[in-house]
């Protein structure tokens, strides 16, 4: 009788050992899933003129630094700046230029005949702003000082350019409008969209 007791209740120790173990491994992969499970952007609702979507492609990023662009777009969406630029700076994104083409917001306009423009930089760009906007306004780095000033005026119609306030960035306080072109500005000028009205040159050291 002794032996047959002592077999049933190992019997049944093997069973609930079994079944426990199980149970572990199950919980054990139920805990562990959402951390697998990678984390996308949320509903891509449009904020400020830009998606999610259309935020990715005026911030293109290679296949290891797009990781970070729902945090980006979260800090943009929310108009984080100062937050913003650390983690560019601080993850060498972008070259370290804000996201989002620099863009606050973002409407498509049309340029009408006589409106006058500038900008810092060689005909090869495609931004430019209203004539007679401070340096400060653009949110340009301090080395755009040291490029060709432009100035232009528009000869007929520009169709599809984005306009929208420029982000805070480089230590300037940006706000200033900023306008970019689908195509550089040399191209706007060989196919008669835009005249060089006066150009200078930066200053010697």
């Amino acid at each position: 009788m002794k032996l047959r007791f002592t077999a049933a209740f190992a019997a049944l120790l093997l069973i609930a050992t079994t079944f426990s173990f199980v149970d572990t491994a199950q919980q054990t992969t139920t805990s562990s899933t959402p951390l697998s499970v990678p984390t996308g952007p949320r509903k891509d609702s449009i904020v400020r003129g830009l998606s999610y979507t259309s935020f990715v492609a005026l911030t293109p990023l290679d296949s290891v630094q797009a990781k970070f662009q729902p945090s980006m777009w979260d800090l943009w969406k929310n108009k984080k700046w100062s937050a913003l630029e650390t983690m560019v700076n601080d993850n060498k994104l972008n070259g370290g230029y804000p996201p989002a083409s620099g863009f606050v917001s973002v409407s498509i306009v049309k340029l009408k005949p006589n409106t006058k423009l500038d900008r810092y930089g060689s005909l090869w760009g495609t931004f430019v702003a209203p004539q007679g906007a401070s340096f400060g306004s653009r949110a340009l780095p301090q080395s755009s000082k040291n490029s060709i000033y432009y100035q232009f005026k528009v000869l007929k119609e520009i169709p599809n350019v984005k306009a929208g306030k420029a982000i805070p960035w480089f230590g300037e306080p940006g706000m200033g409008m900023q306008y970019q072109f689908n195509d550089k500005i040399n191209t706007l000028i060989t196919n008669k969209y835009l005249i060089v009205t006066d150009s200078v040159l930066p200053p010697k050291n």
